[in-house]
């Protein structure tokens, strides 16, 4: 976080446990930062948090559970402009309709916000023709272009609305020694 000076970074499959002394779950932040979390309910593994500079606002969004996927949204905001960032970690295995319709309800509110909103994360679902018929049936833009996951696949995906393109730019995947998955920076 310090050396690359992001404002925020999101996490996938932290694996921190709704039961962990607040020691770990705050250790994640380092100093000037704070942190929201996600914990996956009733399993080991998973887990979403959001890390982000104090001088920004955070609040956290709810807008139900889902089965097909763990989700945290979050509305981030300074003095002079404020967006939706939603992060999202699918488990490995094929996609089926109720992805996609979970998905859509996802979207349906994203899209319903009168704030501009970005949706990231690990999807764990290729980039098919299922897949890129639903993000253009849904106004969608994906950003990532280059493989994100040491077995050549783009796993990790930084979407907005085709309206709001302007939210995300410089996408730059890095190479991490720590993870199978690289890191996505806009």
């Amino acid at each position: 976080i310090k050396d690359t000076a992001l404002d925020i970074l999101a996490l996938t499959e932290t694996w921190i446990s709704p039961d962990a002394p607040n020691a770990i779950k705050l250790d994640i932040a380092p100093p000037g930062y704070s942190v929201v979390h996600f914990h996956r309910p009733n399993r080991r593994g998973g887990g979403l948090s959001v890390i982000y500079k104090l001088e920004l606002k955070c609040k956290q969004l709810n807008i139900g559970e889902f089965t097909e996927f763990e989700l945290l949204i979050v509305k981030i905001h300074d003095n002079k402009s404020s967006f939706i960032l939603s992060l999202l970690y699918r488990p490995p295995g094929s996609t089926n309709k109720l992805f996609y319709d979970q998905l859509g309800d996802v979207i349906d509110f994203l899209h319903s916000s009168p704030t501009s909103f970005i949706l990231c994360g690990d999807f764990n679902t290729p980039n098919d023709y299922q897949f890129l018929s639903f993000l253009f049936e849904n106004n969608l833009q994906q950003h990532v272009t280059h493989a994100t996951h040491s077995r050549g696949n783009i796993l990790d995906l930084i979407i907005t609305s085709s309206g709001h393109v302007n939210l995300v730019f410089n996408v730059c995947v890095c190479d991490v020694i720590y993870s199978d998955h690289k890191l996505v920076q806009s």
